[in-house]
């Protein structure tokens, strides 16, 4: 159904239609930047085992796009219900499903725990490490993730995320697994994206960045990694979940996408802040779900937390994050008439976010975006100073 006719049958979700069509003109915009960074060679590690960049952002967007993905079929299905059963029988439904589920790094009522050994276990039976023999020394069970700049590694992920993104899933995903699904993930958007007419959009073209981060993978011991880590398996777990997530979202934003020219342009600025509000308020939940229920840890927690300046009731882009984030659900798009200035559909759609992150202006939108980027980086710090692995090399 063209937009202009559902306006007239039905305007109750015309508001998210709108930012749902928008968004995939951007994912779309996104995915045709990060194919060019794929097709550019990586260094040989310099300190690692294997590069690591491609891998890195891959993952990390993949769930970005599943998120998306999953939420625009859940709209399709309400706008059109007649529909809806089709759409949840695609075959990438089940495991956009699960993927798009695990935007959440933590379960409730303890659920979590049962996961994060189920984990940890599968990874030491598959590599024989159960029971420690004279090969165990050569052993590991997981890969560590470190950005390179000189000659200092800075932890900014394990391979424990895929494996937490996956987990409902109940089997083991093969490279052509991953590659079909992300190749599922980058049609079905491009397809949404196809159906939105571009004209009075102006988004412009991401700059390419010359110098793109060095990303490398080092082979590691669960043991070691939770030994690093002056609190409990499961709390370590979830703190490195975080990392991903937090680093990923930097990464992108900063040092993949050319950001500082990007957050000049006001809807770079509104998509690119949505992706870090999703990451900024799963991992502020999970935090405070770890303050809340997890005795042994809360103190030292908090303790970190005072160190870096950062308590949960002080936070300033709490608020800011949690309503930009909620606009993944597009069937309840706020919109105020009164944020729209002029009647250009770029117009409309920043309206649209300015209404629900409620604030009065794109200088007020980006002022917030900047001190949640500001909270971001010394959660970061909190999660490398607990997990302490970071290290410069002498040569």
């Amino acid at each position: 159904m063209c937009l202009d006719a559902f306006e007239k049958e039905n305007k109750l979700y015309v508001t998210g239609l709108r930012l749902l069509h928008f968004e995939a003109l951007c994912h779309g915009r996104l995915i045709q930047h990060l194919n060019e960074v794929f097709k550019k060679k990586e260094l040989k590690p310099h300190y690692g085992c294997v590069e690591g960049r491609t891998a890195y952002i891959a993952i990390g967007y993949q769930l970005d796009a599943a998120v998306f993905l999953y939420e625009s079929f859940k709209h399709f299905a309400t706008i059109t219900p007649q529909y809806a059963s089709e759409i949840r029988e695609m075959p990438i439904y089940k495991d956009l499903e699960i993927v798009r589920n695990n935007i959440h790094t933590y379960f409730k009522n303890g659920g979590f725990i049962k996961k994060t050994s189920s984990i940890i276990e599968a990874n030491l039976v598959k590599y024989e490490m159960i029971e420690p023999d004279f090969l165990y020394s050569l052993r590991s069970d997981i890969s560590l993730v470190f950005e390179i700049v000189g000659k200092k590694r800075t932890l900014i992920g394990s391979d424990y995320f895929v494996q937490h993104c996956i987990y409902e899933s109940r089997r083991d995903w093969t490279k052509i697994d991953y590659k079909n699904f992300t190749e599922s993930l980058s049609q079905c958007i491009s397809l949404i994206a196809q159906k939105a007419c571009e004209e009075g959009y102006w988004i412009l073209p991401l700059k390419p960045v010359e110098n793109l981060p060095c990303i490398e993978l080092f082979d590691y011991k669960s043991a070691d990694l939770f030994t690093a880590g002056d609190m409990s398996e499961g709390v370590i777990f979830r703190l490195i979940l975080m990392l991903y997530q937090l680093s990923y979202g930097l990464i992108l934003v900063e040092k993949i996408v050319d950001g500082k020219v990007a957050f000049q342009d006001d809807l770079w600025c509104c998509f690119l802040s949505k992706i870090l509000a999703i990451k900024y308020d799963e991992s502020f939940d999970n935090l405070e779900s770890i303050l809340r229920y997890s005795k042994k840890d809360s103190t030292k927690l908090a303790e970190y937390l005072d160190a870096m300046g950062l308590q949960m009731s002080s936070l300033k882009a709490r608020k800011f994050a949690q309503n930009i984030r909620n606009t993944i659900h597009y069937q309840r798009i706020k919109f105020n008439e009164d944020s729209l200035d002029c009647v250009t559909i770029k117009d409309y759609i920043v309206a649209i976010y300015l209404s629900n992150a409620e604030v009065d202006n794109m200088n007020q939108f980006r002022n917030y975006s900047l001190v949640m980027i500001d909270e971001i980086k010394r959660l970061q710090e909190v999660i490398r100073n607990i997990i302490s692995l970071d290290k410069t090399y002498e040569y």
